[in-house]
C-alpha cells in the first residue's frame, strides 16, 4: 500500500511548540500498561515495582505520565523495535528532528490524535497518517522502511450527540461549513488538538463558540444556549503581535479606541458600551457580549468589519475583549 500523498501544509497544534515537548527518553525499562480512558491520575499500591526511575506511585491513566513532579500528556509512541520492545520516545506535540531520540522506528502506539509522521527531518520525505491505534511494525503504517526522523499532529474534534461522549458521533480535523448530515444534536464535544470555533448554524453563522483542547460532557460547559452546532472552523496557529481598532460607529466613524491586549470591562476602560465596527490588524480576537468575558462570543480574524453584523451580532453591545492566546508557539 502506497502511503498517503500531502501537500505537507498539515495545521500545527495551536497548544504546543514547533520542536519536542513532553518527552522521555527511556532503555529498556518497560513502559507501564495502563487504561487508555485519559482521566485525572490517582494513587497506585505502594507495592508496584513497575514504575520508571524518577516516578512516584500515582497511577497515570491514558496518556498521562509524570516526570520530576509535572503531568505530561503523551499522545504517540515511538518504539526502535517491532511489537512496542526497546528503545523508546513519548511526544505530545510537533517535532521538526527526532534523529536525535532514537536511531531507528519498527512500532509505533497513538494514545490520541491524529498524526502524520515524516521519513525526514523538517517534515519531509514520504508522509504516513496516523490515527489512535497500535503500529506494531512499519509495514502497518504502509513505511518504505524503519525511518522516521519527524512529526506534526492534525487538529482534530469530535462531536456527540449524546451528553458525556455517547450516541452517534463525527470526527472533524478541518473547517466545516454544514454538519446537519453527520449528526442531529451535539451535547458533548472533545477536542484531541487545535484550537476551534464553533457555530450554532451553518455557514459559520449563529451563536459562536471557541473551543480548545479538552472535554466537555454537556454543552453547558462550553456556554452554549442549544444542543445546536452546525459548523466549525479550526483557527490557525499564530505567533505575532496583537492590534485591533475598535470603533463606536458604523463604517469606522465616532470615538475610537486602539487594543493590544484583553479588555474585562470596555465601559470602565473606555466609557464605551457599543462597538459598531472594528479593525483587526494583527492577530485573532474574541469579542463577549457582556463584561468579564460573559455572554455571547464572537471571533474576529483580521480584517475590516464595518458593521456590527459583520461579526453575526445582532446589536453593537460589546462588554469585554480578550486575544486568543492559546495559539501562541514558540518555535525551536
Amino acid at each position: 500500500m502506497e502511503p498517503a500523498k500531502m501537500d505537507g501544509t498539515i495545521p500545527t497544534d495551536p497548544g504546543y511548540p514547533d520542536g519536542c515537548q513532553s518527552d522521555r527518553e527511556t532503555g529498556m525499562a518497560p513502559l507501564v500498561t495502563l487504561p487508555e480512558d485519559g482521566e485525572a491520575p490517582t494513587k497506585r499500591m505502594k507495592d508496584d515495582q513497575n514504575l520508571p526511575p524518577g516516578e512516584d506511585s500515582t497511577v497515570l491513566h491514558g496518556p498521562w505520565r509524570q516526570k520530576e513532579g509535572r503531568l505530561l500528556f503523551v499522545q504517540i509512541i515511538f518504539y526502535e523495535g517491532r511489537n512496542f520492545e526497546g528503545r523508546h520516545y513519548e511526544c505530545s506535540g510537533d517535532c521538526a528532528d527526532m534523529h536525535s531520540r532514537f536511531s531507528r522506528c519498527n512500532s509505533i502506539r497513538v494514545d490520541s490524535g491524529c498524526w502524520v509522521a515524516y521519513e525526514k527531518p523538517k517534515y519531509s520525505g514520504y508522509q504516513y497518517m496516523l490515527t489512535r491505534g497500535k503500529y506494531p511494525d512499519h509495514h502497518r503504517w504502509s513505511g518504505f522502511n524503519d525511518c522516521i526522523r519527524s512529526c506534526r499532529i492534525i487538529p482534530a474534534i469530535i462531536f456527540y450527540e449524546g451528553r458525556n461522549f455517547e450516541g452517534r458521533h463525527y470526527e472533524c480535523s478541518g473547517d466545516c461549513a454544514d454538519m446537519h448530515s453527520h449528526f442531529s444534536r451535539c451535547n458533548s464535544i472533545r477536542v484531541d488538538s487545535g484550537c476551534w470555533v464553533a457555530y450554532e448554524k451553518p455557514k459559520y453563522s449563529g451563536y459562536q463558540y471557541m473551543l480548545t483542547r479538552g472535554k466537555y460532557p454537556d454543552h453547558h460547559r462550553w456556554s452554549g444556549f442549544n444542543d445546536c452546532i452546525r459548523s466549525c472552523r479550526i483557527i490557525p496557529a499564530y505567533n505575532g503581535n496583537y492590534r485591533m481598532k475598535i470603533f463606536e460607529r458604523s463604517d469606522f466613524g465616532g470615538k475610537m479606541m486602539e487594543l493590544s491586549d484583553d479588555c474585562p470591562n470596555l465601559q470602565d476602560r473606555f466609557h464605551l458600551r457599543d462597538i459598531s465596527s472594528c479593525n483587526v490588524m494583527e492577530g485573532y480576537w474574541i469579542l463577549h457580549e457582556h463584561p468579564n468575558y460573559r455572554g455571547r462570543q464572537y471571533f474576529l480574524r483580521p480584517g475590516e468589519y464595518n458593521k456590527h453584523s459583520d461579526w453575526g451580532s445582532m446589536n453593537s453591545t460589546i462588554g469585554s475583549v480578550r486575544r486568543v492566546t492559546e495559539l501562541k508557539q514558540t518555535n525551536q
